[in-house]
Order: structure tokens, then C-alpha cells, then sequence
């Protein structure tokens, strides 16, 4: 892997994900992991989400290039109380890459994540790694951190994935309630 981009491909292929499943990407941008989450999820949904009309209007036409047709774009503020509007427990997996460290809300978009996961669904988050920080002024959320906020919201922290020099990558399952 590159110093600094990450394959969404190589970090999926190590979690064991099924083609029906249901899924989401929280903060998708313009899409590059909702449409690597797409293809592997083909015969499922994918719900892409994030706040900038732009991003998911590029993402739109990638999609329609790409001929994914199992891809939702919404356009939501995560922050907010159930700011997905999805039904809860609607989920196997929500796929958080690159967010985190961007937001002051953490723990309400990983409160959302929980509300529509399904019980034992998975929560991926994939983040930056300190030393690999573009700038010395850009924030980050460490690893550890992230552990410890998933454990208070009762997920259970499963695995760290290999995600290259710049990148950390861990899987949580949400527990039975």
C-alpha cells in the first residue's frame, strides 16, 4: 500500500462480508469506499451518506458509470440525533473510514452507527494513524480512543485489520441488547 492512500478493497477483503448483506458508508465523500462496499455487497444495499450535496453528486455519477445499482446516496447531517433516518436495526455493517477525525460529535455518529446495526452487526472504522498526519495541525482520533468509546456504547472490539503505514483499521461487532 501507498504511504498515505489506503485500498478500500484490501481492508474489505478481511472482514467476512456477504453478498445480500445491508450496509452503509457514514461520511462517504465522493464514494470511493461506498462503491468498493457496493460491489462486494451486490446483491445487498449499501446506503452512502454525508453531508455535502457536491461529494454525493460526484459519487452519483460514479455510480451510474460504474453501473452500481445497489447504492443509495443520501444526504444527511450524521451529527444530529438519529441523523441517518434510517429504521433501526436495518444493518450488518456501517463502515466509518476517515470520519472521525474530521468531527467534535464522535460519539453520536457512533451511536447512530449502533441504532442501525442489527445485533451482532459490524462497525468498521478506519482512521489516521498520528504519525501519518498530512499536516501537524491536523486532528486525529487514536486507535485506542476509538476502542474505548466503542466499549461504553457495548460494542466489542473483534479486530485490527492491516491498513499500511498511514491508516489503522478495526472491526466491531454490536452486541445482542
Amino acid at each position: 500500500m501507498d504511504n498515505h492512500f489506503i485500498n478500500p478493497e484490501e481492508i474489505l477483503d478481511q472482514v467476512q462480508l456477504r453478498s445480500g448483506m445491508k450496509g452503509a458508508e457514514f461520511g462517504c465523500g465522493s464514494g470511493h469506499w461506498a462503491l468498493a462496499l457496493s460491489r462486494r455487497l451486490n446483491k445487498g444495499l449499501v446506503y452512502a451518506i454525508d453531508v455535502q450535496a457536491e461529494s454525493l453528486s460526484a459519487l452519483r455519477g460514479q455510480a451510474e458509470r460504474a453501473m452500481i445499482s445497489n447504492l443509495k446516496v443520501l444526504q444527511r447531517d450524521l451529527t444530529d440525533f438519529e441523523g441517518s433516518q434510517l429504521p433501526g436495526r436495518l444493518l450488518e455493517v456501517v463502515l466509518i473510514p476517515n470520519l472521525l477525525f474530521q468531527i467534535e460529535e464522535k460519539e453520536q455518529v457512533l451511536k447512530e452507527a449502533k441504532r442501525i446495526l442489527k445485533p451482532n452487526g459490524f462497525l468498521i472504522i478506519v482512521d489516521w494513524l498520528k504519525k501519518a498526519r498530512l499536516t501537524d495541525t491536523q486532528p486525529y482520533v487514536t486507535a485506542f480512543q476509538v476502542k474505548q468509546m466503542t466499549h461504553k456504547l457495548g460494542f466489542t472490539f473483534l479486530k485490527e485489520l492491516s491498513a499500511g503505514q498511514s491508516h489503522y483499521a478495526l472491526v466491531f461487532k454490536k452486541e445482542n441488547e
